[in-house]
């Protein structure tokens, strides 16, 4: 096996032509939680372009023409998104306008976690809102915030934005973002991008990185994106979620989420607020913090593709760990997303001594574990050593219960990412279980 230089991303092998995803369930979905205007307020909506953004958001019911709400962040996010690739995203629109005077009523709407129900809510039954209402769309894989980084006016200085949070703010809602989307459920369904104030330079990044701890569900980015909206259009700076979640969706429709979605282009963007030394990089990459670099001639890349649980100081060593790379963390998603999806299509609940309905989703989920091995998806020289599916039915199941323990090899064959697939009473349970050895 080649040794690789993990100091810096670098060219690296990757699928050919026709090696795509065997994927039932789409990987590509983004959710956004933000902002969005009055119109369609609490629901969620699902939007295939700018276009229809702008038909279901910034039009009224006459046709006419709205304006995005001043300081929100939600339309350019979704503008950035399709732009740089992406097909289709979830949007939930949390409220008219920003309020500069009150910021709780939209992080508990934006989190999900009011107090009370929305005026528009009142007297409904209880639902879930914000960020609880996007977790309820199963489609959804990767979920954005853009109010994280929502603006306010200057006061007394005509044309001068801040930030709605201030640094600290900002960090306490990333954590408590990271915090939800860490419970058994989300744990291993949902992944989210970040990046660190507009400000911070190399070294602020490296230190917001260590403030948010690790997390093999999110990946942090820096700098910031300049991008232009057309020709002698104005510039707007924007955090750099917004873009990468395109080209997260671009690469996983063109190959699948085992591809890294790094060495990919950015689309609309014309220049970055921090210019990146090769130096720079280094110690930032092993810190974790994945880079955004401009090259003369061939534009600005994504460039690299760790999740906040990449620890320089880990051991064994962080790359030892395969869900420290993106591509890792959600190839697994996708493969626990579709068994998923396999043991709720195959009916409700059976007996603990039905053995057919082992068989059969046994069967199953080997055929599509086959199906990404010979995508790419998975490493090995073998089938045999790249998964294996075991029924558990004989074992200490309950009886109402039909469990199946999965083994896939992202990394190397000797090493196994397990997780357990529980169907009890028409209900779906994913348990992982971590690294396990082969034999």
């Amino acid at each position: 096996m080649s040794n690789f230089d993990l100091t810096v991303p670098a060219v690296n092998a990757r699928p050919g032509p026709g090696q795509t995803s065997p994927a039932r369930v789409r990987t590509d979905v983004v959710g956004f939680v933000g902002v969005g205007g009055p119109r369609h307020r609490h629901e969620a909506k699902r939007i295939d372009d700018w276009t229809s953004y702008v038909a279901t958001y910034l039009r009224d019911d006459a046709g006419q023409a709205l304006d995005e709400p001043p300081g929100a962040r939600l339309a350019e996010a979704v503008r950035e998104f399709f732009a740089n690739g992406g097909a289709r995203c979830v949007v939930v629109n949390i409220g008219a306008q920003i309020d500069s005077t009150n910021t709780d009523p939209l992080v508990a709407d934006m989190l999900g976690i009011p107090d009370e129900p929305p005026t528009e809510l009142a007297g409904l039954p209880v639902r879930p809102i914000g960020l609880e209402l996007l977790l309820t769309m199963p489609e959804v894989s990767l979920v954005i915030l853009p109010e994280l980084h929502a603006r306010v006016p200057v006061e007394g200085v005509a044309g001068s934005e801040r930030p709605l949070f201030s640094n600290p703010e900002l960090l306490t809602l990333q954590r408590l973002f990271l915090n939800r989307l860490a419970q058994p459920r989300e744990r291993w369904r949902v992944f989210t991008l970040l990046e660190p104030p507009i400000e911070a330079d190399a070294l602020a990044a490296l230190r917001w990185r260590d403030a948010l701890g690790d997390h093999g569900y999110a990946a942090l980015y820096w700098p910031w994106v300049v991008v232009e909206d057309g020709a002698e259009a104005p510039t707007h700076t924007l955090p750099p979620s917004f873009a990468v979640a395109g080209v997260y969706a671009r690469v996983d429709l063109a190959c699948g989420p085992h591809r890294p979605p790094a060495n990919e282009r950015l689309r609309d963007v014309v220049v970055l607020t921090e210019q990146v030394e090769d130096r720079v990089q280094a110690d930032l990459y092993a810190g974790g913090v994945n880079l955004l670099r401009a090259f003369p001639g061939f534009g600005i890349h994504v460039w690299g593709a760790r999740t906040l649980l990449w620890d320089p100081y880990a051991s064994p060593r962080p790359e030892l760990n395969p869900l420290s790379f993106v591509n890792a963390r959600r190839c697994l998603t996708a493969i626990e997303r579709n068994a998923e999806h396999i043991a709720q299509r195959s009916g409700s609940a059976a007996q603990r001594s039905d053995a057919l309905a082992s068989m059969r989703l046994t069967r199953e989920l080997r055929a599509q574990l086959l199906a990404a091995y010979e995508s790419g998806a998975l490493a090995g020289d073998t089938p045999e050593q790249a998964f294996f599916v075991r029924s558990c039915a004989d074992s200490s199941a309950a009886e109402d219960e039909l469990v199946c323990k999965i083994g896939v090899a992202l990394a190397a064959p000797a090493e196994f990412i397990v997780f357990r697939l529980i169907r009890r009473q028409g209900m779906i349970e994913i348990e992982e279980a971590g690294p396990s050895r082969a034999s």
